[in-house]
């Protein structure tokens, strides 16, 4: 291999992520199954909520933590997957981690996919289950000034996006976003998408497919909602926090946003990651990935119980 890889990663380099709607309809059921069967344990109680978007039902999952019902905070997680494919398994393991260790309450959303529903209904999806979670926030028992938005990937995106609208919209001043590895530029143009187009398990040349499947029709209407990095307007948005992978089409975009949100007067903190690809957190007991998770867990913490000083993690 070309790239000077982790060996952490070795085993996860031998995966694919090939877009394709006849495999992306397989897998629906079968990850959706995941979804279904994802239960309360020891340490978390998982509940189902159904949330109306648009005249349909999408579905979600709230996560509490045992013996912390009383905690207030709260996270809508916008899972990754090229916009095509639901939660994989390593989302639900990291999701009930931030819920256990930060500790606050998750709602995992499983949002409407691309090839059935292209822009805007993904987003459209997302931002609808925010808006959810705020009009229950009471009922729920979570406090409206301590609510993030948090992604990995085209999940990244959504999160990005969603904050960006909830600004916009008048929703809810939401305390931070996390947007891990995110989609944040449609326009692919730097000199990562250009150079990684045959990186393990995600490139430019996927990134493009992925693009004509999310965005089929665009003329530049709220582009923002899809493409973060083009919105007219970035200032006042939450405390945030960006993870990147260093062998990634995606790496310079995440360094770019965190750059317009920082001039924008925003406070960013930006984990460049080393050795690693796309999707790196699959591999769980990497020295790597324990750190980076612990810094996704600190940022969690100090944007709902401390203070958050940009870089400072």
């Amino acid at each position: 291999m070309k790239y000077e890889i982790n060996g952490d990663f070795k085993h996860i380099c031998m995966l694919t992520f090939p877009l394709s709607k006849p495999l992306a309809h397989i897998a629906e059921p079968v990850l959706g199954a995941l979804f279904k069967r994802e239960r309360s344990d020891k340490k978390v109680t998982v509940t189902c909520c159904k949330i109306n978007a648009d005249g349909r039902n999408i579905n979600a999952l709230l996560y509490q933590p045992k013996g912390r019902e009383n905690v207030s905070s709260a996270v809508v997680y916008y899972h990754g997957g090229g916009f095509v494919y639901k939660a994989a398994p390593y989302q639900f393991k990291l999701v009930r981690e931030y819920c256990v260790k930060t500790p606050c309450k998750v709602l995992l959303v499983d949002y409407g996919l691309a090839y059935k529903y292209p822009y805007p209904a993904p987003f459209n999806d997302c931002f609808r289950a925010l808006e959810w979670l705020v009009e229950n926030s009471e009922r729920l028992g979570i406090d409206k000034s301590k609510i993030a938005v948090a992604g990995d990937s085209a999940g990244g995106n959504l999160a990005a996006s969603v904050a960006i609208a909830a600004r916009d919209r008048g929703l809810v001043k939401l305390c931070g976003q996390m947007l891990v590895y995110p989609v944040i530029d449609r326009r692919m143009k730097s000199d990562s998408m250009k150079k990684y187009t045959d990186t393990p398990i995600w490139n430019g040349r996927l990134s493009e497919k992925m693009w004509r499947i999310y965005l089929p029709n665009s003329d530049g209407a709220n582009i923002g909602y899809a493409s973060p990095i083009e919105a007219a307007d970035l200032s006042c948005l939450p405390n945030t926090y960006i993870e990147i992978a260093e062998f990634d089409s995606l790496h310079d975009e995440g360094v770019e946003y965190a750059r317009a949100l920082e001039k924008a007067g925003n406070r960013v903190f930006l984990n460049e990651t080393k050795g690693t690809v796309h999707g790196y957190d699959m591999a769980a007991k990497s020295k790597t990935v324990i750190e980076s998770v612990d810094k996704r867990i600190k940022f969690l913490q100090n944007i709902f119980y401390g203070g958050f000083e940009g870089d400072q993690l």
